[in-house]
């Protein structure tokens, strides 16, 4: 039996690393966030010391082997992934003003280069609910992506809009998370997965 690749795109604060984790637990898949933990340090020092281009090709790269990893972990069990390429596409083309298309063809390498998901959530919230849930989440020690999305109203909404547009764009699942607890949003989630790939 063919083994499934689930990934949950969505912005900061929309739920995918928990959702992802309950999920996996639930189905006994083996769940992936990206980046992978190897990367932690370069991680840190590329995003303090990188310009905005060296960072979207650091994470691009990231995303190749995060790719690689998935192609033979899946070879075993399900696999459930919290953010893939998507999230890199967006986030840059969020932050210069650019299109997702535009964004896609800076790099020399296609969406066939990336192993693909059998199905993607697109998990949205609204932003009254993802700055409780930021705030919340890191008690008050922001990463750099909850800080733009925290501070800079433009960026905000320019990501929102942008994962909704791609989200349509590309058929992807839409759950609004933003009035329903992490067990609804799972239950939703397993139902998704069960009429669509089962």
């Amino acid at each position: 039996m063919l083994k499934k690749f689930i990934v949950f795109e969505g912005v900061d604060g929309a739920g995918k690393s928990e959702i992802g984790k309950l999920v996996s637990a639930q189905l006994s898949a083996h769940f992936i966030e990206s980046p992978l933990p190897v990367f932690g340090e370069i991680r840190k020092y590329i995003d303090q010391h990188s310009n905005p281009v060296g960072r979207f090709l650091f994470y691009m790269a990231t995303n190749l082997d995060l790719s690689r990893v998935i192609s033979e972990k899946i070879e075993f069990n399900d696999v459930i992934c919290a953010r893939y390429y998507y999230s890199t596409l967006i986030g840059y083309a969020s932050r210069t003003g650019k299109n997702v298309s535009e964004v896609s063809n800076m790099i020399p390498v296609t969406h066939d280069s990336f192993y693909q998901p059998n199905l993607t959530i697109f998990l949205d919230v609204n932003k009254q609910e993802q700055v409780k849930r930021i705030n919340t989440r890191n008690k008050g020690k922001n990463s750099g992506t909850d800080y733009l999305c925290l501070n800079d109203e433009h960026y905000s909404k320019t990501l929102a809009d942008n994962y909704r547009s791609i989200a349509k764009q590309l058929n992807w699942n839409t759950i609004d998370t933003s009035n329903l607890t992490i067990e609804e949003v799972a239950e939703k989630c397993i139902r998704i997965i069960e009429d669509t790939l089962n």
